[in-house]
């Protein structure tokens, strides 16, 4: 069994390797493992990929446990060390209330008096003081018992696209990505007439096999970056029309910025408006003529009748003495 991707799937080195086993007695037999495998496999494929996302699932899950722990670790040492504060704290008043108590006492003692009314204050205010810290206590020990119920153990789902996946997805892939993007374009499919005694398709058979090979190459198209590709005859002439194209508008643009050419356009510029108008005022004064010798070349309305009359007149004398003649 010889499982090489890429040698397999080039015809030339399967060439290469039909060679090794010329021996009448090798049977050479291409394995087809290619197209959709059977639900068993698919099967086994998600529950693999399911087993993988539990363990990184319960892996979080206890790690967010033992962080839990350390914070109530370090709370219930924070709570102690404030409890032993307050503690060291009553005492101190304790024994500063004791000592003022004395000295009033004798103060008291010494005038006359008794200090049992003010005693009694003292005492009432203790009695207060306990209810409001037993209270305290009991909030603190029922948010206690609500931080205490613990996560439950994650259960982890595929999702539809997982589901939807026919291969799972292996951290070291079958060939590298530059061997596939530099060599897929030449893959093909094993055929008999490369020297085959028998081809063997595992999943998908023949045409549909074939079609679907195809497909893939076609998306590895999409997919991939295609190392040798080389530009054809027509990329070429587009380009070389685009450089000229470029040069062509990057001169213009230099002529446009040069000062002294936009002197010289400017001065043709005006050159060009006084010619214009020079040419406006001279077509003027020509059509100005031709409408005066227009105006002057009219024959007055009187003139006209008594030339057309004398005319008449003279044609019907020529007529009479044609007509006296056969006489």
């Amino acid at each position: 069994v010889v499982m090489e991707v890429k040698a397999n799937f080039l015809p030339a080195e399967r060439a290469e390797l039909l060679k090794r086993f010329s021996l009448p007695c090798y049977k050479k037999v291409a394995q087809v493992t290619i197209g959709d495998p059977p639900a068993e496999l698919t099967k086994k494929a998600q529950e693999e990929v399911l087993r993988q996302k539990q363990e990184v699932a319960e892996k979080e899950w206890v790690k967010r446990k033992a962080e839990k722990a350390r914070k109530k670790m370090a709370e219930a040492k924070l709570k102690e060390l404030r409890e032993a504060k307050e503690r060291a704290k009553a005492a101190r008043e304790a024994k500063l209330a004791e000592a003022r108590a004395a000295k009033e006492a004798k103060d008291a003692a010494k005038e006359g008096k008794e200090d049992e009314p003010m005693a009694d204050a003292a005492g009432e205010a203790k009695e207060e003081e306990k209810p409001a810290a037993k209270e305290e206590e009991k909030e603190e020990e029922k948010k206690a018992v609500e931080e205490e119920e613990e996560e439950p153990r994650p259960q982890a789902t595929l999702t539809d696209e997982e589901k939807a996946a026919k291969f799972p997805k292996s951290v070291a892939p079958d060939i590298a990505s530059w061997v596939l993007a530099s060599h897929f374009a030449k893959f093909s499919l094993p055929q008999a007439s490369e020297g085959f005694d028998e081809i063997r398709f595992s999943w998908t058979k023949g045409k549909a096999c074939e079609a679907y090979f195809k497909e893939w190459v076609l998306r590895q198209k999409v997919l991939n970056r295609i190392e040798d590709l080389q530009p054809g005859e027509w990329f070429k002439a587009k380009v070389l029309e685009w450089q000229k194209a470029y040069a062509d508008w990057e001169k213009k643009q230099a002529d446009w910025k040069d000062p002294v050419k936009q002197g010289a356009r400017h001065a043709a510029k005006e050159l060009a408006k006084k010619e214009a108008a020079k040419k406006a005022a001279k077509e003027a004064a020509e059509e100005a003529k031709k409408n005066e010798a227009a105006e002057e070349g009219k024959p007055k309305e009187g003139e006209g009748e008594e030339k057309k009359e004398g005319a008449d007149a003279e044609k019907k004398a020529e007529e009479k003495p044609k007509e006296e003649k056969p006489k």
